[in-house]
């Protein structure tokens, strides 16, 4: 599992670019409505994607957190990851 912190502002749209190979990878964003301590599972995703491209439009200007799991535990993981604001 990767984890990185982003600060997302909101109104603006951000393309994710997830280029996954060699195992069964996950690209999760997660967002944090209370601004406080805050555990979710997977369920509490508010996007998710394993393609090579994805859009969200961040409803809050905040710190997310994007999450790059791996499901094929038999396998190394191989990922890269990137986002831009459009």
């Amino acid at each position: 599992m990767l984890f990185r912190s982003v600060y997302l502002t909101a109104g603006l749209t951000y393309s994710f670019e997830f280029n996954r190979f060699g195992a069964d990878t996950k690209l999760l964003l997660f967002r944090n409505p209370a601004s406080s301590t805050y555990w979710v599972g997977r369920s509490g995703r508010v996007l998710e994607t394993t393609g090579l491209l994805a859009t969200y439009t961040a409803p809050a200007t905040d710190w997310y957190g994007i999450v790059v799991v791996n499901d094929d535990f038999s396998r190394e993981l191989g990922t890269r990851f990137g986002f831009t604001g459009v």
